[in-house]
């Protein structure tokens, strides 16, 4: 099962449709599917000249956890496609599943039953050996990235662990050539040379965001999961860490699970919108995936 709202061919990219058996192409979205944005639609990357296999392809995802008593369906065979250089958006309220289909795709979580696979490979159903080697491809941005940061770290040593350096004291900090990484990286991401010296608690939230931005294509990923990754900012700077995200999906053909709260930003955000709330009210739904416009 899988309930998109999407942008079908020659529609703008954020006219929200309700896909499924009987719905036609304009038809009233319910309640709970997600309402349009009001901003304009942003430019797509360009079609690669060699279709590329879908970034995440979900095939009946299930996933129950122990309570009291029994166990609570979290995800209950969910199905999805993220195309490649594309952004899927997931909405819905606190414990619909968003969290879970995100440690499924990082590879942090098993799923009950069904598979999600990486660039049409397996990948969910793999042990942890195997997936070890291409785990570079797929990385993460998170809703609060001072928690994640060592606070004895500069950023330029933070940046250094993403791209391989090693930190020991008789190694030095890094070759010229990475050092020259890190530079790349604070560069991309719109920061000062001079933020390599600085610690993360020193910086503003927005600059702190650009850092875990940062960090997160220092492996060079064709995937990233979004994972809240601007609730935690205030609205103006919002709008330009989701302008460097839409800039840098442009320019690198980058894949975003883009997961929110925030209907709009994520409608906003995203190709197509995953509405985990309405499919779980719709169990004997088989609704249709349309295409990107």
């Amino acid at each position: 099962r899988a309930l998109l709202a999407s942008s079908p061919a020659g529609k703008p990219r954020h006219t929200l449709l309700l896909g499924g058996p009987g719905a036609g192409a304009d038809s009233a979205a319910p309640p709970t599917t997600p309402r349009p944005a009001t901003s304009a639609a942003r430019d797509l990357p360009p079609e690669p000249a060699t279709p590329l296999p879908p970034a995440l392809t979900a095939l009946g995802l299930s996933v129950a956890f122990a309570v009291p008593g029994g166990t609570r369906p979290v995800l209950d065979d969910v199905s999805f496609t993220l195309p490649a250089g594309r952004t899927l958006g997931l909405v819905g309220p606190s414990g619909s599943g968003k969290t879970t289909i995100a440690r499924i795709a990082l590879g942090l979580q098993k799923a009950d039953a069904g598979e999600l696979r990486l660039f049409g490979e397996p990948w969910s159903s793999l042990p942890e050996r195997e997936r070890r080697p291409r785990r570079g491809i797929i990385g993460a941005v998170y809703q609060d990235p001072l928690a994640s940061f060592d606070p004895r770290l500069t950023v330029g040593q933070i940046l250094g662990d993403a791209v391989g350096v090693d930190r020991r004291p008789d190694r030095g900090t890094a070759r010229n050539h990475t050092a020259g990484s890190i530079a790349g990286l604070l560069d991309s991401v719109g920061l000062a040379a001079d933020t390599v010296v600085r610690r993360p608690r020193t910086l503003s939230g927005g600059q702190r965001q650009r850092v875990a931005i940062a960090r997160a294509l220092g492996a060079g990923p064709r995937v990233l999961v979004l994972d809240e990754p601007v609730s935690s900012l205030d609205v103006s700077v919002q709008a330009q860490i989701l302008d460097l995200l839409d800039s840098l999906q442009r320019e690198l053909g980058l894949s975003y699970l883009f997961i929110s709260h925030d209907t709009d930003v994520t409608v906003h955000m995203s190709d197509e919108v995953l509405d985990l709330a309405a499919l779980a009210q719709t169990p004997t739904q088989t609704p249709t995936q349309r295409a990107i416009g």
